[in-house]
């Protein structure tokens, strides 16, 4: 009889051993995938008395929302949660990556448990109308810049074995209060969908199947198999008892 709480299902001399744990969780591997790629787009803001547009980038890219005692450094942006991180099935059944054998020590495999696919509720955090636009206009295309997909492929950071992020972009829309036009800040709120493989590196080892060959003696040979045109020939010739 096993103690109450005690693992009893799956057994464990059938678990594979942990590697090392996991340092940060799949949610948080994509907000800091999103905020990087964010961190790194270069908008671009036109004015009607020069023709050539003003480059700029966000100076920061929070993983929070921002401290009401700390100055919001203009332009910048913020990632917060919109939902619970829910663990999507994944091939009913946990999953070895084979392509990670070795990669991240020896005797070791990724396995990807489940998938999450969130969405992240992105502040940008402007001071002008023009920035605010020029932030709205390149949205779309900064999620979508190929032909072949309407989302972007990114890459998380070290500590989550730099597997790929996917982004796409929900909706966006102005963001304007009283008190913050105010005060000259004008905020653009973004909705971005974020999917990431759980994943957790084990410990795993090389199947070696074997081949056993048995031997038999000539007193111990199999019968003769049985001739099939004699016997056919013998139950036609073969009277009825009856």
């Amino acid at each position: 009889m096993t103690d109450t709480g005690a693992l009893v299902l799956p057994r464990i001399p059938d678990l594979p051993e942990l590697a090392r744990r996991t340092r940060i969780d799949s949610r948080a591997a994509g907000v800091y995938a999103l905020s990087q790629y964010i961190q790194n787009a270069v908008f671009e803001k036109w004015n009607d008395q020069d023709p050539t547009p003003t480059p700029f980038q966000m100076r920061r890219v929070l993983s929070e929302w921002p401290r009401s005692d700390v100055p919001i450094e203009y332009p910048s942006a913020s990632v917060v949660d919109m939902q619970a991180t829910t663990m999507l099935g994944h091939n009913f059944v946990p999953t070895p990556i084979e392509s990670t054998w070795h990669a991240y020590g020896k005797d070791t495999v990724i396995w990807k448990l489940a998938e999450i696919d969130l969405g992240f509720q992105v502040d940008f955090w402007l001071q002008s109308v023009a920035d605010r636009e020029a932030v709205a206009a390149s949205l779309p295309g900064l999620f979508s810049p190929g032909e072949g997909r309407s989302c972007v492929m990114v890459r998380c950071p070290e500590q989550y074995f730099c597997t790929l992020a996917r982004l796409s972009l929900e909706q966006y829309q102005r963001m304007d209060e009283a008190e913050a036009v105010f005060v000259g800040e004008r905020r653009l709120m973004a909705e971005v969908k974020v999917t990431v493989d759980v994943l957790e590196l084990r410990c795993a080892s090389v199947l070696q199947p074997g081949l056993v060959v048995g031997v038999r003696t000539e007193a111990e040979a199999l019968p003769a198999l049985p001739d099939p045109e004699n016997d056919i020939v013998g139950l036609l010739t073969t009277e009825p008892d009856c």
